[in-house]
């Protein structure tokens, strides 16, 4: 959210799937960073993943444009991948009129668009849970109680007009 404030960006939408046990804590980091930003609420487009075709991501396009939105986070890269066909389908330029925003870098690179994407630490995170897990199995009720916070990474690529350095490059927002 950062970068795409620092590119310009101040209306800024959410397109989710709800179904993902993640979706939460997303939602809720997005509408604290537009808080902590100063930027005004957000726009959200939410549905199951089942329902996120190339006819959803057409309405959900139409949605953020009505509002104003320059630039938006897709949970996930499916989601993103669509809204970037809606978004040709439509005529627009991504990211000269619409910036976008991965969250997930499983496939985010080989969009049509190459993605920038949110990246979370899938593995390290996967090796903690072990680590923690064989502790507890070893030690029982003795071990102690742990709480992780990874931070992710954003790979920045094509989709949202700035620079792998974390420069904007010339953008009109």
């Amino acid at each position: 959210m950062r970068h795409l404030r620092a590119l310009g960006h101040e209306r800024l939408g959410l397109v989710a799937r709800t179904d993902a046990p993640t979706t939460a804590p997303v939602e809720s980091g997005f509408a604290r960073a537009l808080d902590d930003l100063g930027l005004p609420a957000g726009t959200y487009e939410r549905d199951v993943m089942a329902r996120w075709d190339p006819r959803r991501a057409d309405r959900a396009l139409g949605a953020l444009r009505a509002s104003g939105v320059t630039a938006a986070l897709c949970f996930g890269d499916r989601e993103a991948a669509l809204l970037l066909g809606a978004a040709r389908r439509a005529g627009l330029r991504v990211p000269e009129d619409l910036a976008l925003i991965s969250y997930d870098n499983e496939f985010a690179d080989v969009a049509e668009t190459p993605l920038t994407a949110v990246s979370p630490p899938k593995y390290q995170l996967g090796r903690l849970a072990a680590q923690i897990l064989l502790r507890r199995l070893a030690e029982g009720d003795a071990s102690p109680l742990h709480q992780v916070q990874l931070r992710p990474r954003l790979v920045v690529r094509a989709s949202c007009g700035g620079r792998a350095d974390g420069n904007p490059q010339k953008s009109k927002h």
